[in-house]
């Protein structure tokens, strides 16, 4: 397993890795579009992305970085508006996961997306995933960095935990790092 900087010749894997973690891999290829579209191909396209490969170098997992919050509401224009065009839903919960990430942009400018199959989870993998993003921020001196997770999801919050995240908000949605 090794973890690589992501290159244009990745992005199908890693779409496909986005969707089969999704609910959308259940339904239509709209619905995969707007999951693409909210949680992958800005960020492919635009941002900061660390894959990891397995032994064939296949993409097994993710990891998908905005620095600045401001920078990347700028490049998700185009998405909003495809996103507004065929997933009212997803549409409304960008611009409610935006207004949360707004409220701790001073100090968390940064925010992130992880995905591993399931096969590649443990062991290690997201660790070495998540030390080489948060390595490189420190590198370009990005201050801190946030995520919002589901609190139910005991898995998720136990990786952050212990990746040093620390609770922002009384209801543990939100996730934050100083770096």
């Amino acid at each position: 397993m090794k973890v690589v900087k992501y290159e244009s010749k990745y992005k199908e894997q890693v779409q496909a890795v986005c969707i089969s973690q999704s609910t959308s891999r259940f339904k239509d290829k709209k619905a995969q579009q707007a999951t693409l579209a909210l949680y992958c191909d800005e960020y492919i396209n635009e941002e900061l992305a660390f894959v990891l490969l397995n032994e064939e170098d296949k993409v097994c997992g993710y990891i998908l970085c905005a620095p600045d919050l401001k920078h990347y509401e700028k490049c998700m224009e185009p998405y909003v508006d495809l996103l507004k065009e065929i997933d009212p839903d997803k549409y409304q919960r960008y611009y409610g996961t935006l207004e949360v990430h707004q409220k701790f942009y001073e100090d968390y400018p940064a925010h992130l997306h992880v995905d591993l199959l399931e096969e590649y989870t443990g062991g290690g993998n997201g660790t070495r995933l998540m030390k080489t993003l948060l390595e490189y921020l420190r590198s370009i001196s990005v201050k801190g960095i946030m995520i919002t997770v589901d609190p139910n999801n005991t898995r998720a919050c136990a990786f952050y935990n212990k990746m040093g995240f620390k609770k922002a908000d009384p209801e543990g949605y939100i996730l934050v790092q100083n770096l």
